[in-house]
């Protein structure tokens, strides 16, 4: 068996703690664009980081605005 590969199949996996990561903005916001490249890849559409950041930035100042409007309107 190749080494590289058997190297591979015996390290042990990194466990991430969500609730922690999802509690950090900054680190939020890189995971969601890191996944959201890696989704998109699978679908073969490439995109960048840069693109998936802004994507997300995006996404939730309309998120704030929504909440925002929702506010003004049960007042």
């Amino acid at each position: 068996m190749d080494r590289l590969l058997k190297q591979n199949l015996t390290m042990k996996l990194k466990r991430y703690n969500i609730k922690e990561i999802y509690s950090d903005p900054v680190r939020r916001r890189m995971m969601i664009a890191q996944s959201t490249v890696v989704t998109q890849a699978r679908e073969g559409i490439d995109i960048t980081l840069e693109e998936a950041l802004a994507s997300y930035d995006e996404v939730m100042k309309e998120k704030k605005t929504d909440i925002l409007d929702k506010n003004v309107t049960k007042s």
